[in-house]
């Protein structure tokens, strides 16, 4: 179970200098989060960690990660954005 504390501080990890990753990342945050694998959460927190410019060109397709862990969270991330409907239980 995730703290409050913990949550707070990923949320706010979230929120970057760029509107088009915090529209990406909070939305992400708040309804899969929970959802993920302890695995992924990991990956996603790791994520969080890169540069807003990485972030930017993998979420929108111009580049991949080359680190694997984050290939598959990405993808994730990229498909909840195209349509939040459609996500699926992980």
């Amino acid at each position: 179970m995730i703290t409050t504390t913990k949550s707070d501080r990923i949320y706010w990890s979230c929120r970057r200098g760029m509107l088009e990753l915090d529209l990406t990342l909070i939305p992400f945050y708040q309804h899969q989060y929970a959802h993920l694998t302890n695995e992924l959460q990991q990956n996603f927190r790791d994520l969080l960690e890169c540069t807003d410019m990485e972030l930017y060109a993998w979420l929108t397709g111009r580049s991949e990660p080359e680190q694997v862990d984050f290939q598959t969270i990405v993808k994730l991330i990229r498909d909840y954005a195209i349509d939040p409907s459609r996500s699926r239980s992980l």
